[in-house]
């Protein structure tokens, strides 16, 4: 099947992209420890140049699976299918390669979430400690740090 081949196209190309994107974050991450904004700026512009593409390829691949699940005319699938339920419902050598390419990319994508989870927490820790930091010199904002005057 044509639609298959293109599916299993579309998930290792989203898989490709999600570990450059999984190569950003852990950047991103090694950025925030070492106290280097610009650098984390860049990852950031990074991330999001990535992230279109990805999208598009989403849009692609929930297109392909609608078209497979219409050509299979399985009533069990009906408009919208899973790429699990599609598995099931392809011959076993096409379900068993969606299926192989389906996991490279959840498992590059619960590697993004997990150390996207991490950086926030890093980020969270890094403005506590400068708001600390501030209310510790500014008296607990009664002193304006910056005279303006001028």
């Amino acid at each position: 099947m044509k639609n298959v081949e293109e599916l299993k196209t579309i998930l290792e190309t989203e898989a490709d992209l999600a570990r450059a994107l999984l190569a950003d974050v852990t950047h991103e991450q090694e950025a925030i420890i070492k106290l280097q904004g610009q650098d984390v700026a860049a990852t950031v512009s990074a991330q999001q140049e990535l992230l279109k593409p990805l999208e598009n390829l989403e849009v692609e691949r929930t297109r392909c699976i609608q078209s497979i699940g219409g050509e299979l005319k399985n009533p069990a699938l009906g408009k919208s299918p899973t790429v699990k339920e599609l598995v099931k419902a392809l011959p076993a050598t096409d379900g068993e390669q969606i299926a192989a390419a389906a996991e490279q990319l959840r498992s590059v994508v619960e590697r993004i979430v997990t150390t996207n989870g991490r950086n926030k927490v890093l980020l969270d820790r890094s403005r506590r400690f400068v708001d600390e930091t501030l209310r510790i010199v500014t008296e607990d904002h009664t002193r304006k740090i910056i005279d303006q005057r001028m």
